[in-house]
C-alpha cells in the first residue's frame, strides 16, 4: 500500500491525496490479465477504488477515499472481494524471488514502496 498525503490538497486538491495498493501474483495469462482488468472495471464500487490496472501479473489500484478514511474495515471489504476472484480464477499470490523468478523465498523486498518477494541474497547481489 503507497499512500501519498498533503495538508494543502485536502483543502485546493482533494484528488491529490491518495492510496495506491499493489499486489503481486503469480505470473497471468492474457485472458487471466484481461478477465482480471474486465472484473476490476466492473466491480470498483464494491472494492471501493477509483481505477485499478495490472501490468507485469501486479495488479494496482488506486482507492477510493471520498470523504471517509480508507479504513480496516474498507480495507478487508476489498481484499475479501478480490479474493473471492482469484480462488474461482485460479490465481494465486507470488511466491517466486522478484530478481531469479525461483521458489523459496525468504525475505521481502521493498523497491519503489512495493513489497515483493525475495531471496536476501538476490537483493544483495542486485
Amino acid at each position: 500500500m503507497y499512500h501519498k498525503l498533503g495538508l494543502l490538497n485536502t483543502f485546493l486538491n482533494p484528488a491529490g491525496n491518495f492510496k495506491k495498493m499493489f499486489v503481486a501474483v503469480e505470473l497471468l495469462t492474457e485472458e487471466q490479465t484481461s478477465k482480471l482488468i474486465e472484473f476490476i472495471n466492473q466491480n470498483r464500487k464494491e472494492l471501493i477504488i477509483s481505477e485499478g490496472n495490472v501490468q507485469d501479473s501486479i495488479l494496482f489500484m488506486i482507492i477510493n477515499e471520498d470523504l471517509r478514511a480508507y479504513s480496516v474495515k474498507r480495507y478487508n471489504q476489498t481484499m475479501t472481494k478480490l479474493v473471492e476472484y482469484f480462488k474461482t480464477e485460479g490465481i494465486k499470490p507470488e511466491y517466486r524471488c522478484a530478481f531469479c523468478g525461483e521458489e523459496g523465498v525468504n525475505h521481502i523486498s521493498i523497491m519503489n514502496d512495493v513489497a515483493f518477494p525475495s531471496h536476501k541474497e538476490c537483493e544483495e547481489k542486485a
